[in-house]
């Protein structure tokens, strides 16, 4: 074993070898260090890209497309449910209207009163004109509304009361307002049924729509929490590799510490031993 020159106490001589051996335990630290900083900003970039994968995956879609569809054809239903039930209340207003109307020009059906009855059958015939009777209703059942109104319309722009100058003039015109009058009392049944079926019709559709979004919210914040899951995962599992590495250098260091001691330095012998005899 070599020894360096000149550097010599009064019990012996410092070994070359072990200056070099101590000269690398000093270096390997800031190599370590150096190697895993490398090594964790590569997992850590890793990690990063898993993660912002995860972030960007649209799990729920396929769970959710077809609640979204459904979502999509009920409000373009609503709006129509939605006229249609206004249309029938309307409707059903105004059939109220018209057969009180008519039961009134009955009574005023009379010489005396055909200033008032001219009034009011004017007044009646613009309120027929008010109802929606559209050719094709999707909703509700036919309510035959359609034909009592071309036909009352039709009579009553017709009708000649002739002043009611004689007896049979008022009873032609009171046989033709009383059977119009139960034509729009027929009519009415119908129109009152489709009312109030066109207004829980709209509620009940709502009330799906609103169901819908919080079934697909629902799903939505369930993938979402599946992703935090699978993050913090990703995490851990990441975390163990940077603590593995740290331990494996650890581990590494205070093996070869040992082999070291054991092999290379002079092993330390306790002052007033049988040993320092020997050495």
């Amino acid at each position: 074993m070599s020894n360096i020159p000149g550097l010599k106490n009064s019990f012996a001589t410092i070994s070359m070898a072990e200056q070099m051996v101590r000269i690398s335990r000093l270096a390997a630290g800031p190599a370590f260090e150096l190697q895993f900083s490398i090594a964790q900003n590569t997992v850590l970039d890793r990690l990063d890209k898993e993660i912002l994968q995860l972030q960007e995956e649209k799990a729920s879609t396929g769970a959710t497309a077809l609640l979204e569809v459904n979502i999509t054809g009920l409000k373009r239903d609503v709006g129509e449910i939605g006229a249609y039930a206004d249309r029938a209340k309307s409707n059903r207003i105004t059939t109220q209207d018209t057969i009180a109307n008519l039961s009134n020009l009955v009574a005023l059906a009379d010489p005396s009163t055909v200033a008032e009855f001219d009034a009011l059958l004017a007044s009646t015939i613009a309120d027929i004109e008010k109802l929606q009777t559209p050719l094709f209703e999707r909703f509700g059942a036919p309510d035959g509304l359609r034909k009592v109104k071309a036909d009352a319309l039709a009579q009553l722009n017709a009708l000649a009361h002739n002043n009611f100058a004689t007896n049979g003039d008022i009873t032609s015109v009171q046989a033709t307002l009383n059977a119009l009058s139960a034509d729009f009392a027929g009519a009415l049944v119908i129109t009152t049924i489709n009312a109030n079926a066109g207004f829980e019709l709209s509620q009940n559709t709502n009330a799906r729509i609103t169901d819908l979004d919080a079934e697909i919210i629902s799903i939505k914040l369930g993938a979402q929490a599946e992703k935090i899951d699978d993050i913090e995962k990703k995490k851990a599992q990441f975390a163990q590799i940077l603590t593995s590495l740290s331990l494996s250098f650890e581990a590494s260091k205070a093996l070869t510490d040992y082999i070291i001691q054991a092999t290379i330095f002079k092993p330390e012998v306790e002052p007033g031993s049988i040993l320092n005899l020997f050495t």
